[in-house]
């Protein structure tokens, strides 16, 4: 399946989104398009008559978290309602969701959740649930994929190098899944055979180690907790780099490479947010 020859058909198959192993290309592919149709509308300052009566939660203990300025823009821009909810992470969060969710049964078209540590898998199913982390999330990974995408127009003649802690995070499934060639890193822990091979069941997988120089790849994606590891075993002259969190991008920021920081998911994130809002209520 080939996202350059895709035709959107404006449905996904699912109504939860915890995590891209489960889910099809296709949905990936409806995602990346809806967010593009999405943006241009925004381009027009349109208003989008079907966001009106649209209300979306953020559940977060980071509500000072660039995460929270994309979920509110993306709700703003199209004229739908966004409610952040913040949450002590000394409480029970778990428990705090499950009353949110019970609470907004009626008049809430999703919940998206950035909160650390949480169990995405206990999660309550009365309405839909986003998983927002901005480490390891659909989010992050639908983003950057969006954002390669704008940038080389085509994924299937790119190499995306992507930097984990041992198992493959959602950032290699949604590039896998768009045909792009992988090469993985791991900054801790080796990589299980079985996740390798899940993922060469879309794309061609090359696995690396610290101890070789890493051959050519045109895009880092840093989805490692670990701190940035600017050696040319990892980065070999590239200079586009896409990370997860702002401490690594910060990270970036100060090292002497000269990367091109203006290469970012971030600005892709309220789209894909506002893409994942429209398919889902669609659906419903």
């Amino acid at each position: 399946m080939n996202l350059d020859f895709y035709p959107p058909k404006r449905k996904i198959g699912f109504r939860s989104l915890i995590s891209l192993e489960g889910i099809l290309p296709s949905d990936i592919f409806e995602i990346v398009i809806e967010s593009e149709r999405l943006a241009a509308t925004r381009r027009l300052k349109e208003k989008n008559a079907f966001f009106e009566k649209k209300t979306a939660i953020l559940f977060t203990d980071k509500p000072q978290s660039v995460q929270r300025i994309a979920f509110e823009r993306a709700a703003f821009s199209f004229g739908g309602q966004a409610i952040v909810i913040p949450v002590d992470r000394k409480d029970d969060r778990t428990a705090a969701l499950k009353n949110i969710v019970s609470a907004a049964k009626t008049g809430v078209d999703a919940v998206f959740v950035d909160i650390d540590g949480i169990e995405k898998t206990s999660l309550p199913t009365d309405l839909p649930i986003i998983n927002a982390d901005s480490l390891n999330s659909p989010i992050f990974a639908l983003a950057a994929l969006l954002t390669a995408k704008r940038e080389f127009g085509s994924l299937r003649n790119i190499v995306v190098k992507t930097v984990e802690d041992g198992k493959p995070s959602d950032v290699s499934v949604a590039f896998a899944k768009a045909n792009a060639e992988l090469i993985l890193y791991s900054a801790k822990d080796s990589f299980d055979e079985k996740d390798v091979l899940y993922l060469s069941q879309f794309t061609s997988v090359t696995v690396e180690s610290g101890a070789e120089k890493s051959r050519p790849h045109d895009l880092i994606l840093y989805n490692s907790s670990s701190p940035l590891d600017l050696s040319q075993t990892v980065f070999n002259g590239t200079k586009k780099i896409i990370a997860s969190t702002f401490n690594q991008t910060a990270s970036l920021i100060n090292s002497e490479n000269e990367f091109d920081l203006s290469f970012s998911a971030a600005l892709s994130t309220e789209d894909v947010i506002a893409a994942i809002l429209s398919l889902i209520s669609a659906g419903n």
